[in-house]
């Protein structure tokens, strides 16, 4: 269940309530956020909490997450974004697990193509050479409003304790690196404009992401 407020000066809410996948019927997951959209500038936050009683266990745990996101137009063609995200997990043994993550990119359009890149970390608190960090860059060619042409590369690299992902594909081993190269057409059959001039990116396409293994 979702209730979106009405904006009132560029401000809106979200409220948010429903069933924990991975839980017992006991299971609940509640959600907000507050965003702010005037101009070129968008500042979003949100905050939800998972609870409830494992079904392989029997065990009762919590999950909490925090985030803070901006999107700044800089000019029609340069944008900025970026994102920070904290969360905590209690998996109901006494030891609570917290991390942090957090992102910064841009992209710049040129003529019917967009050149972007990102960089990411990630960190876990309380474990030591835990960390990540990773980047990519691509660029986009449309070819008309539904259609285009890509091309990217990302690479995580990894702490001697740290097993994360790009895109799901994880290294050999806890250190490793992963490294993808991405390239091919995507086309969106969706009534209405698929790209924003805000993301310069067709929904659906893969993006690369820097992520828990």
């Amino acid at each position: 269940m979702i209730y979106k407020t009405p904006s009132v000066g560029g401000f809106s809410a979200w409220l948010a309530a429903g069933l924990a996948e991975g839980y017992e019927d006991s299971g609940k997951l509640y959600g907000t956020n507050l965003e702010y959209s005037q101009g070129p500038l968008y500042v979003g936050g949100a905050f939800n909490r998972k609870y409830g009683t494992v079904l392989a266990t029997g065990t009762s745990q919590h999950t909490d997450e925090a985030v803070l996101g901006a999107y700044y137009s800089l000019t029609d063609t340069f944008k900025l974004w970026g994102n920070a995200h904290g969360w905590s997990v209690d998996p109901g043994t006494g030891a609570t697990l917290k991390g942090h993550d957090y992102m910064l990119g841009f992209s710049y359009f040129v003529g019917v193509g967009e050149v972007w890149a990102n960089y990411a970390r990630k960190k876990v608190g309380s474990c030591t050479n835990c960390a990540s960090n990773g980047f990519a860059v691509g660029y986009n060619h449309s070819l008309s409003k539904r259609t285009e042409l890509y091309v990217a590369y990302g690479r995580v690299g990894n702490q001697s304790n740290a097993a994360n992902t790009l895109s799901g594909f994880a290294p050999v081993a806890a250190g490793g690196t992963v490294q993808g190269l991405a390239a091919g057409i995507a086309h969106v059959f969706l009534e209405g404009p698929p790209t924003s001039r805000c993301s310069g990116r067709l929904q659906g396409r893969p993006q690369f992401q820097l992520a828990a293994a």
